[in-house]
């Protein structure tokens, strides 16, 4: 006789079989073309504040720049009592970026249940993080950092671990379901009676864990450890699909998921979710593509000083950032110079408005300089005292360099600027200035 658990979730799954029978696939959108890699996206996040960073993880998962290999799903079947179960999990750890290039991302207990939420899924119990371990393809050594030598909580050390559990798998295809590179944020019966997060598993390769269940830290607390594995919100039982917090919840079949005992509420809390910010580019080309006219993308516009020389504008194939092209201008002597480009794009005022782009010199000229900026009037004087610039010379030559900026528009346009060049004549032969992946975007107010 079925039960009335039971009898609701088959009236369900007769009335929606199509829409309610497990993909195998991560509900998201296609990557967009020229989306952040991975080590881009470590340069954006790297030094900004945790608020700043969890929002940008925000963003890119939920516009789907994630590894294509992330989103075909591993089928994990388990038995008991008579019944077989199939959930689906990621087979690997949650990242942003491309296949060739990516950053898997430890996250606090509420950023991992938003992220969850975003792409219809869950967090795993402890033991489905045994049954994956089981089942991996490669299992790797766990690759621990001393606490006492490094900030474990930093980016850098994030960045640090995802290039040593790179350089472990090297050899290895992308899109095997992995084991034993982190520990898994997992959903247990005993946050509900506390605001902490649940973390387990950190698997070696004898198969025991280093991490037991643990509800040590704050539900905001992450480290390079930490490891987001997620797993379809829908199973096949005995072949029907069914919810998997109604397996969870169930009075006996939760033992197929779960060795705590039945998890009512499978997931966290997320106090002040964070808004999906994905408005689209202001800027027209922000990845600098298309016919050039006169060297300039399209929707640019070049500019210069009354001093300057002229400058040669130009697309480059080689030197560019995402995309198959960036713009460059240069003077191919020792000539000094002082020139960029602008665009002006219409906003709203009162509203907020994230600027981002990337910028690469190849110059050891003297006095060289590169500075991008933006007028809140809307003004076209790379020169005006309205023109805001933030110098991004530093010390290393031929190195892409991101600059971003939060402004709050006090009128219906913004201009932004490039401005770059040198004032002396020595210390090289040439001066080339390179801009790409630039994006104007309304942001949360």
């Amino acid at each position: 006789m079925m039960t009335p658990v039971a009898a609701v979730l088959f009236t369900l799954w007769v009335v929606g079989e199509a829409a309610f029978a497990p993909h195998g696939r991560l509900q998201l959108p296609p990557r967009p073309e020229g989306a952040m890699t991975g080590t881009q996206f470590y340069n954006l996040i790297n030094g900004i504040p945790e608020s700043q960073r969890e929002q940008h993880i925000v963003n890119e998962f939920a516009r789907g720049n994630v590894p294509d290999f992330m989103r075909t799903l591993k089928p994990i079947t388990v038995t008991g009592s008579g019944r077989t179960l199939t959930y689906y999990a990621t087979p690997d750890y949650v990242a942003i970026g491309s296949d060739a290039d990516f950053f898997r991302m430890p996250m606090s207990a509420p950023l991992a249940q938003q992220v969850a939420d975003i792409a219809k899924c869950s967090l795993p119990t402890a033991k489905m993080v045994n049954d994956i371990y089981t089942n991996a393809q490669l299992k790797l050594a766990p690759y621990p950092f001393n606490p006492d030598n490094y900030n474990i909580t930093s980016v850098q050390v994030f960045w640090l671990s995802n290039q040593a559990i790179e350089n472990q798998r090297s050899g290895q295809p992308v899109g095997l379901l992995i084991g034993g590179i982190k520990k898994d944020v997992i959903i247990s019966p005993q946050t509900r009676s506390t605001p902490r997060v649940a973390i387990y598993g950190w698997h070696q390769l004898n198969g025991t864990p280093i991490q037991p269940i643990s509800l040590l830290h704050e539900a905001s607390y992450e480290d390079y450890s930490h490891g987001i594995r997620l797993v379809e919100g829908v199973v096949l039982l005995d072949g029907a699909p069914y919810p998997i917090a109604e397996i969870l919840g169930h009075a006996t079949l939760h033992t197929l998921l779960s060795n705590e005992g039945v998890i009512a509420n499978p997931r966290y809390p997320i106090p002040n979710p964070y808004p999906i910010q994905i408005w689209p580019d202001l800027l027209v080309n922000g990845s600098f593509e298309g016919d050039y006219v006169g060297g300039v993308a399209p929707g640019w516009t070049a500019w210069k000083t009354t001093a300057s020389p002229t400058v040669t504008y130009g697309r480059a194939s080689v030197n560019r950032y995402d995309g198959s092209y960036s713009q460059y201008f240069a003077r191919t002597d020792t000539t000094p110079f002082e020139a960029g480009i602008r665009q002006t794009v219409t906003v709203v005022p009162g509203k907020r408005y994230e600027i981002n782009i990337w910028l690469k010199r190849q110059s050891t000229l003297a006095g060289t300089f590169m500075r991008f900026g933006y007028d809140l009037s809307g003004g076209t004087d790379g020169t005006a005292a309205s023109v805001v610039y933030q110098d991004l010379t530093g010390t290393t030559d031929n190195v892409w360099v991101p600059y971003t900026a939060t402004v709050t528009a006090t009128g219906t346009s913004l201009t932004v600027f490039a401005r770059c060049g040198h004032t002396g004549t020595t210390g090289g032969s040439n001066s080339y200035f390179y801009i790409d992946a630039a994006s104007v975007r309304e942001t949360a107010n």
